[in-house]
């Protein structure tokens, strides 16, 4: 039964990596204030393998969709996450094959659990190492220009004004999809755990006929 289980969180934790590559995994909301009731909103959704740039004002909206060419240290932070979200797919689909072979032996039931253990560990790894390397890479990138916002963390928020006519506030957080490459990396592991916990129903030993009355 837990071998059936496995494989069915193997499942769920397949399609949540594969949605977690498509997803944003970073992003920067900015909002701009001039005196006279004009506000302009912007987002930018940083995903694995490009950006996502929408603005809106009181007179016009536009979005805009980029490569990392011109942000080279952002652009090799995500590839890296990229690499190491691809591996720790694979990784779990192995766990999944592995876990749904009939009647399995126990050594194949360790090497579902070592696979989900390393599906877990090298997922897990993509979405701490785009946290911790990211913020410093934007920072490289902008050229700290004196429009330039500094980035200090993963999450953060900054404001300020120019003048006494513009203000502005600018907040960055983890997207939706580095939230999911999280929840993917521990589903492999309990996946994992629970293929390698499963028992083969042992064989009763047949019992003794009663003696007669």
């Amino acid at each position: 039964m837990q071998s059936r289980t496995g494989v069915v969180l193997g499942v769920i934790a397949v399609v949540l990596a594969i949605v977690a590559l498509i997803g944003p995994w970073w992003v920067v909301n900015s909002q701009t204030r001039i005196g006279g009731g004009f506000t302009a909103t912007g987002q930018t959704d940083y995903t694995l393998f490009g950006r996502t740039d929408t603005t809106q004002s009181n007179f016009s909206s536009s979005t805009n969709t980029s490569t990392y060419a011109a942000l080279p240290q952002t652009g090799s932070v995500f590839s890296l996450a990229a690499i190491l979200t691809v591996l720790g797919l694979v990784l779990g689909i192995g766990t999944v094959v592995i876990g749904a072979l009939p009647g399995s032996n126990p050594s194949f039931r360790r090497f579902a659990m070592i696979a989900g253990i390393l599906a877990f560990l090298i997922l897990l790894a993509a979405p701490l190492y785009v946290m911790s390397a990211l913020p410093a890479a934007v920072n490289q990138d902008s050229g700290g220009g004196l429009t330039a916002t500094t980035f200090s963390g993963f999450w953060g928020t900054n404001s300020g004004s120019f003048g006494i006519f513009v203000s502005y506030t600018i907040t960055w957080t983890a997207g939706w999809g580095w939230y999911v490459a999280l929840v993917a990396a521990i589903v492999f592991l309990v996946a994992g755990v629970a293929m390698a916990a499963s028992r083969v129903p042992a064989v009763r030993a047949p019992q003794a006929p009663s003696p007669p009355p």
